[in-house]
């Protein structure tokens, strides 16, 4: 059974959205990134993924900033 790199590439993402709706951002993070190396070249693929690497980041960044204050 063969999986093309854009399903592959979906599977990825579908696990880092899972984990940014259970809050696991930066899991979503490691997933997004992951999903991003299975086509490099793949523009409308990877810019929804580029996308939700940089929410999940902004989460991460917002949850490190609300700890701090």
């Amino acid at each position: 059974f063969y999986l093309t790199a854009g399903t592959n590439s979906r599977i990825e993402e579908a696990k880092g959205n899972d984990a940014f709706g259970e809050g696991k951002y930066q899991e979503a993070i490691e997933a997004y990134t992951e999903a991003l190396t299975v086509d490099p070249n793949h523009k409308s693929i990877n810019s929804q993924l580029f996308c939700n690497r940089a929410a999940a980041e902004a989460k991460v960044q917002e949850e490190t900033h609300n700890r701090h204050s």
